[in-house]
């Protein structure tokens, strides 16, 4: 690819974003070899969760005694949205907050109408039948389709494993539990029906408040449902931070003499991705195209200069795949000639592309469930040894996943998207709209990985629930 001479006046002026570490959110989803204990049960995590999240002075009780006990309606929304901040910043949020305030109502189905004021059981098993109140606690949905550990250790040793499933949803047979330190009841009522309002929107491991009454058969049937929401927004000054995911960078073959036919293709998604007609396979073409956007050599657009910053998401580099000549080549060990040095660096190729970016902008680095990590949550970051060209520079901020971070005066949380595929499996709906509505939830829910550790792999930490 031939790149113009751009002269000095045209090149873009990029704005200062400062950096900020976030020490305080970011250290607890640090997780050192040293600290790494796999001898200890998830419950004091679900324990610590509920703690914080029941606490008397947060949110989310808060919220559920202003709704049910003394009748206000619309305040949440409005903290939620920022409304309670100054004028000039209600004014370029109006938008918002009716289009949100349109979809809760449409996707949630929150009743309108004024309900009976009742009052906050601390305790599920101190429900009175009959009693209409609410309680905060944990949910847990039991679903056959999920995997079982102890089915999968019971299982004769000499039968292959099932295939994964899908979707762990099954509309006829799921069931809905609440519980807190006292014990557990089961949910029922019309939210939780197929069609229900609240039927994707619980998930287990979700704090969520729910008003109702117990009923004769001793289960708890939901009238309406409350969870912990985000605080208010803050106004922004116009600065931008790019982000992008799947990369999926396959590292270069520098040696060609065992197979010639496969030069030419040294780059590009693992599985043989075909090559593009300017030489170049199409993952490494697009990282192209992406840098030379970045840096303002494709488009003179002003706004470039508003990127402060670039957020990579996972899936950085191509998962590792053995291909029929690779086979072939393993199997000839006396063979004359090196072979193909594929595999000797494989981030090779992801790590001349972050040193063509960190030079002039901050680049986070997040893994993702392909990259050279742990798979557990926290995903800790990729180890600086495997980029050995761009880790020097001070731009690069190799980041945990979940990762808190400051920019531009801005919190950032993000995550690769592992808890919200895990999310979208406990969800009837197939749409990919859906996935956007889970990643909605997780703000909603005040906690960004809810199913771990249930179906989504985390470290027991006993000490603090970094999501």
């Amino acid at each position: 690819m031939v790149k113009e001479d751009i002269d000095e006046s045209e090149a873009i002026q990029r704005r200062d974003g400062q950096y900020d570490a976030l020490t305080d959110l970011a250290t607890p989803l640090l997780v050192p070899l040293s600290s790494r204990r796999y001898n200890l049960q998830y419950a004091t995590l679900y324990d610590y969760r509920l703690r914080r999240l029941k606490h008397p002075k947060g949110r989310l009780l808060a919220a559920a005694t202003r709704r049910w006990t003394e009748g206000v309606y619309e305040e949440e929304e409005e903290v939620m949205m920022g409304k309670n901040d100054t004028t000039g910043k209600e004014e370029s949020q109006t938008s918002i907050a009716s289009t949100s305030s349109a979809s809760k109502s449409r996707k949630r189905g929150r009743r309108e109408e004024p309900l009976p004021k009742a009052n906050y059981v601390k305790r599920i098993l101190d429900v009175k039948q009959g009693q209409i109140c609410f309680v905060i606690g944990t949910i847990y949905c039991s679903m056959h389709l999920k995997p079982d550990v102890l089915e999968e250790l019971t299982r004769e040793q000499w039968l292959p494993p099932q295939p994964p499933n899908e979707r762990y949803a099954d509309p006829e047979k799921d069931e809905f539990f609440i519980e807190d330190e006292s014990g557990r009841v089961r949910l029922v009522g019309d939210g939780l029906a197929p069609d229900g309002y609240l039927r994707n929107a619980l998930v287990t491991g979700v704090v969520v408040a729910i008003l109702g009454t117990e009923t004769r058969s001793g289960d708890f049937e939901i009238a309406d449902a409350i969870f912990a929401g985000i605080p208010a927004a803050e106004d922004t000054n116009g600065e931008w931070v790019a982000l992008v995911s799947g990369l999926n960078l396959e590292p270069a073959i520098t040696d060609f003499s065992v197979n010639p036919e496969r030069k030419g293709k040294s780059n590009g998604i693992a599985g043989g991705e075909s090559e593009s007609m300017m030489g170049f396979a199409e993952a490494e073409l697009r990282s192209m195209l992406l840098t030379d956007w970045l840096m303002g050599m494709v488009d003179k657009d002003e706004n470039l200069g508003k990127v402060v910053g670039l957020i990579i998401a996972g899936n950085s580099i191509a998962p590792a795949t053995r291909s029929d000549d690779d086979r072939a080549v393993g199997s000839r060990n006396n063979q004359s000639g090196p072979p193909a040095s594929k595999d000797a660096y494989p981030t090779s190729t992801f790590d001349d592309f972050l040193t063509d970016l960190v030079s002039s902008m901050h680049v986070h680095l997040l893994p993702g469930p392909n990259d050279p990590t742990s798979i557990a949550l926290p995903q800790q970051p990729l180890h600086f040894a495997l980029l050995p060209k761009s880790s020097p520079f001070t731009g690069l901020h190799r980041e945990t996943n979940p990762a808190w971070f400051g920019l531009a005066g801005k919190k950032f949380l993000g995550t690769s998207g592992q808890n919200i595929d895990d999310i979208f499996k406990y969800m009837l709906e197939t749409d990919p709209d859906s996935l956007l509505d889970a990643a909605c939830n997780t703000l909603d829910w005040g906690h960004i990985a809810p199913t771990a550790p249930d179906t989504l792999a985390c470290y027991p930490l006993h000490d603090r629930d970094p999501f």
